[in-house]
C-alpha cells in the first residue's frame, strides 16, 4: 500500500479515517469514550508524525551534506599541506643565505600550518578556522544517527497508518 501511495495521500486517508470516528461526546459509556479518545489520539499522532518527519529527515540530510563538504575541505587541505611538505628540498643545500633562510621559514610555516590544521586552529578566512577532523567525524556520526532515527520513526508511523487504515476498512 505504501509503495503505491505517497505520504500526502496516506495523511489524507488517515484524516478521513479520523473523521469517520465520529464525535466522542456521542459515546454511551466510559469505555466507549476511552476507546474513542485512544483511537483519536493515535490518528492525531500518526498524522502529526507523517506531516513533520519528512521535513525533519530533509533537514538532517542537508546538515549532513554541509558537514561532509566541510570535512572534504579539511581533507583536501591536509593533502595539500602534506604534498607541499613531501616536496621539500633540503634547505641546507641552498647556496644563497637569504634563499636558505627563506626556504627554512617556508618549510617551518608549512609544518606549523599542518600542526594547526590538526589542532583546528588553522585560519581559512578572516574569522574562520578549519575544524578538527575528529570533531567533524563525531558530528557527522551524530547527524547520521538523528537522520536514521527519524527514518525509522517515519517507517514505524507509516506502518501504524497502514494498520489504522486496515482497521478502518475492516471496522
Amino acid at each position: 500500500m505504501t509503495a503505491t501511495m505517497n505520504i500526502s495521500e496516506i495523511i489524507a486517508r488517515v484524516k478521513a479515517s479520523q473523521s469517520a470516528l465520529g464525535d466522542g461526546r456521542d459515546a454511551r459509556s466510559e469505555n466507549e469514550r476511552a476507546d474513542y479518545w485512544g483511537q483519536y489520539n493515535t490518528h492525531q499522532q500518526v498524522i502529526s508524525a507523517l506531516m513533520n518527519l519528512p521535513s525533519d529527515i530533509a533537514r538532517e540530510e542537508q546538515h549532513l551534506a554541509d558537514l561532509e563538504a566541510r570535512r572534504a575541505d579539511v581533507v583536501a587541505k591536509f593533502a595539500e599541506l602534506e604534498t607541499a611538505i613531501a616536496d621539500f628540498t633540503d634547505w641546507r643545500t641552498v647556496p644563497d643565505a637569504r634563499a636558505r633562510d627563506a626556504e627554512w621559514q617556508r618549510q617551518w610555516d608549512l609544518r606549523r600550518a599542518l600542526q594547526r590544521l590538526e589542532e583546528g586552529t588553522l585560519l581559512k578566512a578572516p574569522g574562520g578556522c578549519h575544524e578538527r577532523l575528529g570533531d567533524l567525524d563525531q558530528r557527522i556520526g551524530e547527524v547520521r544517527d538523528h537522520r536514521d532515527r527519524a527514518r525509522s520513526a517515519l517507517d514505524a508511523h507509516l506502518k501504524a497508518a497502514v494498520a489504522l487504515l486496515g482497521a478502518a476498512v475492516a471496522g
